[in-house]
Parts: structure tokens; C-alpha cells; sequence
């Protein structure tokens, strides 16, 4: 009877492979992170942060961006729901100050590590409740070129590091073109560092936002949790990725080609909200995970091509690491 089941396990994997090997390239995918009304419920509570209902929670508001000097151009967002109206908040707060963009680069972790050429680069347009948000082909396609990659967008039909935040962008930047990147935790340096080059050169042209979509201190107590979110918030405001070591996220292969891509412009992190499951729910907890939102301004000038990597930071990086199979730093 163990052997039949068994037997019916590999029948169906097998045949949702070749399902998947036959099925061809996607044209759209389809997003079912929440209904409209979902969204509506979490926009009218967002209405409510910084009143009493969500003490400690008002977002700061800044200045809108000018035509030059600086602007925001990223900023760290969660993607875990349960925090659904913080996000919308950060979502409005962000399109306030940045007005219209060109480009929105959504960046996240590979959760369930189906990204096995390190990097995946969308290439399918996204849609959320019939709104559709169209991706910027020309430099997904592009950016798959100077990778390497092969097209596979069949990961992201269940990456909610990326699928999380759709709603909120399509309510927020919905003519903004697309480009949806997930990071696999082992991903190599060198391919890193080409991210690093692709992501530096498009936010150097036009309006272009580059968001990193990351949770936190995970499965931590409130003592671990309040010393490990001291040390990564030292780490954001840094904006240097020598110091990743200190940091305890869920996309940290993310933070170093976030931190670097936008690190030669200047760049001034604020914090628009910082709290905990806990914290949010105000009730005890024995799985704690934490959140920053944060928004990035820099300076709009365009920057050199050419990235200039320095090996003392990126070692650094490694550290944190200790070297492990494909997380080590590459070859001099």
C-alpha cells in the first residue's frame, strides 16, 4: 500500500513537471493575494494609523519630491499580510512623495528556492482583480540576456515576496512598468555584482523606484527580537553592506544588491514604521517576527555605468555567511 502511494507521489509530480515543461511561456499571471474588499478594509485602517487605534505607528510625512535635486527612489516594504494596512500606508506615503514614475523594481526573497539560476527576472505582465500591471519587457528580457538566465516566470505564481505587494501597486503605481526580481538565498557573488551593474544603470534612467520586499527577525522571542532589530536598523541606516553580518532579514542576497545598486547616489534612509507582530497585535506571541518600512532619497544625477566593488565590503558580506557553498565571495 506504502509502495502504491509512493508510486501515486511520483506520478503526480512527474506529470505536473511535464505539465509545467509543455505548458509554454506565461503571458500573464494572475494575482489572488486578496479580494478588493480585503484591500479596501486594510486602506480604510491605513486611514487610521497614527490615531489612537495604532499608537506609535504614525508615518512621518515627508516632502514631495522636486523636479531635481533629491527624491525617493526605494525604499523596504514587508509582505506578510497580517501587516496589510502598514503596507498600504507605506504605499500611499511613498506614491505622495514620489509622484509619477517610470518603473517600478520590486525585489524579493525565493522563499520555496525554485530560482535555481541564482536570479529570476519576470517576463509576464501581473494582474490583480482585472487591473493589469504591465512589466517592463525590454529590460526583464534585457536583464535576462546579461544574466544568463532562462525565462521561468512560473515561480512567481507562488512567490509571495513579490505577489504580496501587487495589490498595493496597483492601486498606488499602476502605470508604472514592471520588473519583479526574486533572489535565491545561495546565489552567487558574481552574479550578485551583475545585478548590482543592471539594477544601477535602469534607476539611473527616468523615474524608477526599487523596492526591497523583506520580514525581519523571524521565530525569535521579544528580548532576541529588540537586540537583533537594533543591530539591523544601525545596518539600513548605513546603507552599507559591509555591516550585513548584523542584519536579520529574509533577503539578505537582496539587501546587498539593494544597498549597492543605490549606494553611489547619495543616499538617506528613513524609517516610516518599525513594529512587531507582537507589537501590532498587542497580544503576547511566541513565534516574533519584525517589520521595517523604510523610504530611500538620493540625489538624481545620473551615475557612472561602470560599479566599482570593493573587496573589503564584500567580504564583509560573506562573513555572514561563513563561506558556505555559493554564498562565499567569488574569485579574485
Amino acid at each position: 500500500m506504502k509502495s502504491n502511494a509512493g508510486c501515486l507521489v511520483l506520478l503526480v509530480l512527474v506529470v505536473a513537471a511535464c505539465g509545467r515543461a509543455t505548458a509554454g511561456p506565461l503571458d500573464e499571471i494572475t494575482v489572488r493575494a486578496m479580494s478588493v474588499e480585503q484591500w479596501r478594509g486594510w486602506h480604510e485602517q491605513a486611514t487610521r494609523i497614527g490615531s489612537h487605534d495604532y499608537e506609535g505607528l504614525a508615518p512621518q510625512r515627508g516632502p514631495v519630491a522636486a523636479k531635481g535635486g533629491f527624491r525617493p527612489v526605494g525604499g523596504i516594504v514587508s509582505h506578510h499580510l497580517l501587516v496589510g494596512p502598514l503596507i498600504e500606508s507605506y504605499f500611499a506615503e511613498l506614491s505622495r512623495r514620489a509622484g509619477d514614475i517610470d518603473t517600478l523594481v520590486l525585489m524579493g526573497p525565493d522563499h520555496f528556492r525554485r530560482a535555481e539560476q541564482g536570479v529570476l527576472v519576470a517576463e509576464a505582465d501581473f494582474v490583480w482583480q482585472g487591473r493589469r500591471l504591465v512589466t517592463d519587457r525590454q529590460t526583464a528580457r534585457m536583464w535576462q540576456r546579461e544574466l544568463g538566465l532562462e525565462r521561468d516566470d512560473y515561480p512567481f505564481l507562488f512567490e509571495h515576496s513579490i505577489t504580496s505587494l501587487l495589490p498595493f501597486a496597483a492601486e498606488h503605481f499602476l502605470a508604472a512598468r514592471i520588473v519583479a526580481v526574486i533572489i535565491h538565498p545561495e546565489c552567487s557573488f558574481g552574479r550578485l555584482d551583475e545585478l548590482v551593474g543592471l539594477l544601477r544603470r535602469r534607476a539611473s534612467r527616468g523615474k524608477t523606484l526599487v523596492l526591497l520586499s523583506t520580514d525581519f527577525a523571524h521565530h525569535l522571542d521579544t528580548q532576541e527580537t529588540e537586540k537583533r532589530d537594533r543591530e539591523s536598523l544601525a545596518v539600513l541606516q548605513a546603507m552599507h553592506t559591509h555591516y550585513t553580518r548584523r542584519l536579520t532579514c529574509d533577503c539578505l542576497k537582496g539587501w546587498y544588491v539593494f544597498a549597492r545598486a543605490l549606494r553611489g547616489r547619495d543616499p538617506s534612509m528613513e524609517i516610516v514604521f518599525h513594529t512587531t507582530n507582537e507589537q501590532y497585535l498587542n497580544a503576547p506571541q511566541d513565534d516574533i517576527t519584525s517589520y521595517f518600512f523604510a523610504i530611500v532619497t538620493a540625489d538624481v544625477a545620473p551615475v557612472p555605468d561602470r560599479v566599482v566593488f570593493d573587496d573589503f565590503e564584500r567580504f564583509g558580506f560573506a562573513e555572514t555567511f561563513g563561506g558556505r557553498g555559493t554564498a562565499g565571495p567569488p574569485s579574485p
